[in-house]
C-alpha cells in the first residue's frame, strides 16, 4: 500500500505528498549502489556517491522506511558498518568514491564529533521496529551497542557528553552542547530497549543507568531558571547568550529537565516565535547577533562564521517532538503549515537553511546577509513578505524527509514499538478529529489504513499473524473519560490498560480485517 496522508487541510495534504514524491523518493540512487540515496532530490547537491551516516542519511533512511524501502535501508546499513572502526566510532560521512570518511568537521571546535555514532543507534532501532529482524538485531547489536560505548567514553568529569556541537558547525560549541546531551540521552535509552529485546538485560539496565546520569547532569550543569544554557564552554562554562535556543527545545523533546523546571520551560516555549526566523521554523537561537567573536571557530568556515545562525529541519524536528511529548496539535499543526507555506512558494523545495531577514542592523546581520547571497551556493530565495530567506544547496531533502516523518509518527500518531506492536497515539488539533483523518502505509510488511474520528479510530490491516495495538484514548481532545469497545470483523475482542494506553491484539487471519476501538465519555 502507498504511504499516504489524509487530512482535512489541503496545504498539509499537497506538502506531504509533494514532500515524498517530489523530494524523498526522487532521492533514490539505484544508478549509483541499489540501496543509494542522495540527500538532495537533484541529485547534485554534496557529492554523488557520498554517504552521510550522520542527520542527513538517518532522516531519509527514516522517511524511507515509511515509505516501504526496507531493502535500501538494509544496504545502507551493511555498507555503512564496515567502516564502523574498532572503537565503535561511525563516520558522520563517507566519500564511497575516494574511499574516505569524515569523522568531524571543523580545525578545533570539532563540531559532528558524536553525529555519526549518536544516529548509527537511531538508524538501527528504527531498522530493526520496522523490520522485526531477530536474526538481524542478534548480529547487529553489537555494532548498535559498540557505537553506546564510544560515546560514553566522550562523557567528561562533569558527567556531560564532550567534543563539542552535534549539528553546530559556525559559530562553534566549544565541548558540551546541548542537543549532543538529548540525543545521547535518547540513544541510551534506544539502545536499552534493543538490548532488552535481545535478551541482554544486564547491559539494558547498565544503558538506562548511564542515561539517568546524564539527565541529571544536564539539569545540573544547562538549567538556568527558566530556559536552558546553549553549551558548556571549558573554561568560560555555561554560556547563555543568544536567548532561547534549540537546546531548550531539546530538553522539553527529550524530557531532560525535572516536572517543575519542565513545566516553567514549556510555558515559556509554547507560543513563542522567539526561534522562527521569519515564518520559518526552527532557529538556533532567538538572538544570534549576539554571538562573540570567541565564539567563531579557527580555521573552518572562517569565511562564513554565522552559517548555523538559521532555521534547519533538524531544528525543526526537536521541535515537533517536544510538541508531539506535550500533546499540543494545534502548535504541532502550525510549525507544518509554516515548513508547507516556504515548499509552495519555491515549488516544493526547500533549502538547507533560512536565514531571518529581520535582523537588528549591525556586522552580524551584513555577515549572515553576506552567507545567504554567497555565490558558493547560488542565488537565494528571499521572501520578504515572510522574514526569511533560504540559501545554500536548492532542493535538500532535509525539511521533506522531517515533514514526512513528523507527519506520519506524530501528527497522524502511527508508530511502531520495538516488538512489533502498532502504536496509536495521534497529536492533531481538535477540528482534524471532528472532520476524520488518517494514514495508509505498508507496515512490517502488511497494508495498514487508520482512520481516526471524533469517537474513536478504525482501521483495516492486510493478513499476517496476531498483531498487538497500543492506542492512547487521551488524544482525543473532547473525552473527559473512556470507555472503549473493540471489534475486529464485527467481534468484540478483549481490551486491558497499560498505563495511559489501551490495549488489544487482532487475531491472526488469511485475508484483511478491519477493526474499530470506539469511545465514549465517560
Amino acid at each position: 500500500m502507498p504511504l499516504s496522508l489524509s487530512v482535512p487541510d489541503p496545504l498539509v495534504s499537497k506538502a506531504f505528498k509533494r514532500a515524498l514524491h517530489q523530494n524523498v523518493l526522487a532521492c533514490l540512487g539505484p544508478e549509483v549502489f541499489d540501496w543509494y540515496w542522495y540527500i538532495c532530490a537533484d541529485k547534485r547537491g554534496f557529492g554523488e556517491g557520498c554517504v552521510w551516516p550522520g542527520l542527513d542519511g538517518h532522516q531519509m533512511g527514516h522517511a524511507l522506511l515509511w515509505a516501504g524501502h526496507l531493502a535500501e535501508n538494509f544496504g545502507y546499513w551493511e555498507y555503512v558498518r564496515e567502516w564502523q572502526q574498532p572503537d565503535g566510532r561511525v563516520f558522520n560521512g563517507i566519500n564511497t568514491k575516494a574511499g574516505t570518511g569524515a569523522p568531524a568537521s571543523g580545525a578545533v571546535a570539532k563540531p559532528a564529533w558524536c553525529l555519526g555514532s549518536s544516529t548509527w543507534i537511531k538508524q538501527g532501532y528504527d531498522l530493526f521496529r520496522f523490520s522485526q529482524d531477530e536474526a538481524w538485531l542478534e548480529a547487529n547489536f553489537p555494532s548498535i551497542d559498540a557505537a553506546a560505548r564510544w560515546l560514553h567514553a566522550q562523557t567528561g568529569s562533569n558527567g556531560l557528553i564532550g567534543r563539542s556541537a552535534y549539528y553546530f558547525d559556525c559559530p562553534a560549541r566549544y565541548e558540551f552542547d546541548g542537543i549532543t546531551q538529548g540525543y545521547v540521552y535518547r540513544n541510551y535509552l534506544q539502545a536499552a530497549e534493543l538490548a532488552e529485546h535481545a535478551g541482554a538485560t544486564a547491559r539494558a539496565e547498565q544503558l538506562r543507568s548511564k542515561a539517568n546520569e546524564l539527565r541529571e547532569a544536564f539539569s545540573r550543569h544547562f538549567w538556568r531558571g527558566d530556559h536552558c544554557a546553549e553549551y558548556i564552554h571549558p573554561q568560560r562554562g555555561a554560556i547563555d547568550l543568544h536567548g532561547l535556543t534549540d537546546v531548550d527545545w531539546m530538553a522539553q523533546a527529550a524530557g531532560l529537565l525535572d516536572q517543575k523546571a519542565d513545566e516553567i520551560l514549556w510555558q515559556r516555549l509554547a507560543r513563542s516565535e522567539e526561534l522562527y526566523y521569519g515564518i520559518m521554523p526552527t532557529g538556533t537561537s532567538a538572538s544570534p547577533e549576539l554571538h562573540k567573536d570567541w565564539e567563531r571557530p579557527a580555521g573552518h568556515l572562517h569565511d562564513r562564521p554565522f552559517t548555523d545562525c538559521a532555521a534547519m529541519g533538524r531544528c525543526w524536528y526537536i521541535e515537533a517532538m517536544a510538541r508531539y511529548r506535550r500533546g499540543d496539535g494545534e502548535g504541532l499543526l502550525d510549525t507544518i503549515r509554516r515548513v508547507a507555506t516556504v515548499g509552495q512558494r519555491s515549488g516544493w523545495f526547500w533549502r538547507e537553511r533560512y536565514y531571518r531577514l529581520n535582523m537588528p542592523p549591525g556586522p552580524a546581520r551584513e555577515t549572515i546577509l553576506t552567507t545567504v547571497r554567497s555565490d558558493k551556493w547560488g542565488s537565494a530565495d528571499v521572501f520578504e513578505d515572510l522574514g526569511v530567506a533560504g540559501a545554500r544547496t536548492q532542493t535538500y531533502a532535509e525539511y521533506p524527509a522531517n515533514l514526512v516523518r513528523i507527519c506520519c509518527q506524530w501528527l497522524a500518531g502511527v508508530d511502531l514499538a520495538v516488538d512489533g506492536t502498532l502504536v496509536l497515539a495521534p497529536c492533531a488539533p481538535e477540528e482534524f478529529f471532528d472532520n476524520k483523518f488518517g494514514l495508509e502505509a505498508t507496515l512490517l510488511e502488511r497494508p495498514v489504513k487508520i482512520c481516526y474520528h471524533r469517537d474513536g479510530v478504525t482501521g483495516t490491516i492486510g493478513p499476517g499473524p496476531a498483531w498487538r495495538v497500543n492506542l492512547r484514548p487521551g488524544c482525543w481532545p473532547r473525552l473527559a473519560g473512556v470507555a472503549a469497545r473493540v471489534e475486529a470483523e464485527g467481534k468484540q475482542l478483549p481490551v486491558s490498560e497499560v498505563g495511559e494506553m489501551l490495549t488489544w491484539q487482532i487475531p491472526a487471519a488469511t485475508k484483511p480485517q478491519t477493526f474499530s476501538c470506539t469511545t465514549q465519555t465517560g
